[in-house]
């Protein structure tokens, strides 16, 4: 019998950036294909998909950046089931979901798109902070979902955040880590505060330098920019306390008061998944192969933040390790759909078995008004990073809305990529 004529079944857990894409391909391929070849369910915690990569929108309007993709799924046949994955057995291909009701799954094809959860950095003194009950009393924040987002935009209107409030000393609003979510929290923020002089916003990072894969000219210039817009910034030495005095210390023996603390250092893979996977666990995820599969167990994959992938190559330059990126997300889940549908069907031309990624550009807003991109890919020879073409102003924040809007609605991103400039 040919593997097209037995029905498979395809499970996706996680319906972030890589994991609705990847249901949203393969649904797509199959259903196009007549004679039902593969079922595919797909298993989250939330109707919705939460847009990590928007939330600092929630800071502007605050809207929650959430959508619902429950009709399109029903459109393309994709069954979905409300709830957490409390157990996976690779060997007999099996999960548990604890939601409503508790359901074991059987299947045959596995997808691990869980993503990362927010990381407590090791900072002394951060925990007794995270911990207080009364939000009356929060002032540190992690960033990571729109839960947090909430309560932070509430603790600004608190604090008084804004260009009207008149001060009678400095405010400080602290953000540690200055990567994209960082910086584009600082945007939003110098936005909100517009020209008070004593709303003060820094930015902390061991890290010695912005946005490292840009160009020379485009750093010089968002150095430029984050001084205009009055973003203060500490790098090169790593926060080491927060002290009962709400005051940051930094090891090179700077002291910043915090009447806020936004933390922004990223996150880490669920411990629940990894132990499921103990050989192919890492730090940094689920160690895969070329094809996306987890090192050791066929029939499983991992994308998005939860794989650990290691020099993957992109079309233009090289890059030692795929950065944890929406972008690089939906890339992997479009291609782990194409291989299972061919993997499936088994009579159709191969698709490329090792998982090649392509950098369309880097966007960051910095507020409703402004913000800083990279266009094209990153390349690796020292004139090509000088000359790398580069964008500033308001045409970012529309750019990703746009594209971000299209991918959603549309679910034609490749066509949408195809016609955008960067």
């Amino acid at each position: 019998m040919s593997l097209y004529n037995r029905n498979k079944h395809v499970a996706i857990v996680g319906a972030g950036y890589a994991g609705l894409p990847c249901a949203f391909k393969l649904g797509q391929l199959l259903k196009h294909f007549h004679g039902h070849p593969a079922s595919i369910t797909l298993i989250n915690t939330d109707p919705r998909q939460e847009l990590s990569s928007e939330l600092y929108r929630v800071l502007r309007n605050g809207k929650g950046e959430f959508y619902n993709f429950l009709p399109p799924l029903k459109k393309l046949g994709v069954r979905f089931v409300e709830g957490q994955v409390s157990a996976i057995r690779p060997n007999e291909k099996t999960l548990s979901i604890r939601g409503e009701i508790h359901q074991e799954l059987k299947y045959d094809e596995l997808v691990i798109a869980s993503g990362f959860k927010g990381k407590v950095p090791p900072l002394e003194g951060l925990e007794a902070f995270l911990d207080a009950k009364a939000n009356e009393q929060k002032n540190v924040f992690l960033f990571r979902n729109n839960v947090q987002a909430q309560q932070l935009r509430l603790a600004l209107k608190r604090l008084g955040w804004s260009s009207e409030t008149r001060f009678p000393k400095d405010v400080f609003v602290v953000i540690l880590g200055a990567g994209v979510t960082g910086l584009e929290v600082a945007g939003e923020l110098a936005h909100l505060r517009g020209s008070n002089s004593r709303a003060r916003l820094v930015v902390v990072d061991q890290k010695t330098e912005l946005l490292q894969s840009f160009s020379p000219i485009a750093k010089k210039i968002l150095k430029k920019e984050l001084a205009r817009m009055r973003i203060e910034t500490v790098l090169g030495s790593p926060a080491i306390r927060l002290n009962q005095r709400r005051e940051l210390e930094i090891e090179n023996g700077q002291v910043i008061p915090c009447d806020l603390l936004v933390v922004c250092t990223g996150g880490r893979p669920s411990t629940k998944i990894l132990e499921n996977f103990s050989d192919a666990a890492s730090p940094m995820g689920l160690k895969v192969k070329g094809n996306l599969q987890i090192e050791g167990y066929p029939d499983h994959y991992a994308i998005g933040d939860i794989a650990h992938v290691q020099g993957a190559p992109l079309a233009l330059g090289n890059r030692q390790m795929l950065l944890k990126t929406a972008q690089f997300a939906i890339q992997e889940g479009n291609f782990v759909a194409e291989h299972l549908f061919d993997k499936i069907i088994g009579n159709v031309p191969q698709s490329r078995r090792r998982f090649e990624a392509t950098d369309l550009g880097f966007l960051v807003s910095l507020g409703p008004f402004n913000g800083f991109g990279r266009i094209g890919p990153e390349v690796s020879s020292t004139l090509g990073k000088f000359l790398s073409p580069f964008v500033v102003g308001p045409l970012i924040d529309t750019l990703k809305r746009g594209a971000k809007m299209r991918y959603l609605s549309s679910l034609k991103w490749d066509e949408v990529r195809a016609r955008l400039p960067f």
